[in-house]
This record gives structure tokens, C-alpha cells and sequence, in this order.
């Protein structure tokens, strides 16, 4: 038995996913060894600690539903995107899914997968600072603008084009 925890825990160690397993109450009973890398805890650091303690306390409503939800094996969503405390003191932006395993008598408790997903997030949030930087660069332009789509739908037009054709 003692060789095969051995051989898991090598296999996720350098997993870009951190893991934990929790009970229905979110109570930490494993942490695998590439939470360290995403967070900065070590296994002992984490183990005994509720898991929603780590969570941000503007996301701690949705986490919670989300983990309601997997409690009842009723997930509504894949993946949520929360801010989870670094052991720096830093939040980081993360990907994490639940995998209601309570029935599985090897597992017995709830799996909790989590990325760092910062890179995808700011991404996200410079195309939506470039897309209002182009909205507010064509309101103000003293010409009419008139953006259509392939059959020639008005998708957006600025004032003063609302101005030229009254």
C-alpha cells in the first residue's frame, strides 16, 4: 500500500493542476506537492486548514454554491474562476473544478482541481480594455462611422454619424 501512495504521489507531483481532497464540510485531508507551486503551501501547511478559508472573500459566495452543487453530484458550471490566498498573502486568480468522489470507499472525500490562471484573465482583460479604448476613439471622431456585419447590419455607429443622417 505504502508503494503505491508512493507511486501516485510522484505521478501528480509536477502536475500544473493543484489537487486537494476534502470532506463535505471542505475540511483539507490531502494536498498534493504541486500545490507548492501554484500557492506556495506545502502539504503540511494545508492539511486539517477548510479549504474555503483560502478562498476571497468577494468569491466565497460562489465557491460555496459551486461546492453545494457537487455535494448534491447537480454541478451547474465545469469550472469557476476564484481568487485563492497565496501563502505570500497575494490572491491569485484560478481555474477549479470539484469531483464529488464521497461514494468511492478508496477516495471518500471530494476532489478539488485548481490552476493558476492568471495568463488567460489578462488576456481576457486587455481585449475588453482594446475594445473600449476603440469605442471611445470612434464616438469621438468628427466622421461619421458606421460599423455592419456581412449583410449589412448597423452593428454600431458613432454620434456624429447620428448627427450627419439626423
Amino acid at each position: 500500500a505504502m508503494q503505491n501512495e508512493l507511486f501516485f504521489r510522484a505521478l501528480i507531483a509536477d502536475s500544473l493542476d493543484g489537487i486537494l481532497l476534502v470532506d463535505q464540510v471542505g475540511t483539507i485531508s490531502f494536498s498534493s506537492e504541486s500545490v507548492v507551486n501554484i500557492l506556495g503551501y506545502e502539504a503540511e501547511d494545508l492539511e486539517g486548514n477548510n479549504s474555503f478559508d483560502y478562498v476571497h472573500p468577494d468569491d466565497i459566495q460562489l465557491c460555496r454554491s459551486a461546492f453545494e452543487d457537487e455535494l448534491k453530484q447537480e454541478p451547474q458550471r465545469k469550472f469557476i474562476g476564484i481568487r485563492l490566498l497565496q501563502k505570500s498573502g497575494e490572491w491569485l486568480w484560478c481555474m477549479v473544478r470539484g469531483h464529488n468522489q464521497l461514494s468511492n470507499p478508496v477516495v471518500g472525500g471530494i476532489l478539488i482541481y485548481f490552476c493558476d490562471d492568471t495568463f488567460r484573465r489578462s488576456i481576457e482583460d486587455a481585449l475588453i480594455e482594446s475594445r473600449e479604448r476603440f469605442f471611445h476613439l470612434i464616438q469621438n471622431l468628427n466622421v461619421g462611422i458606421v460599423l455592419c456585419d456581412a449583410e449589412g447590419k448597423i452593428l454600431l455607429c458613432n454620434q456624429t454619424c447620428l448627427h450627419i443622417f439626423k
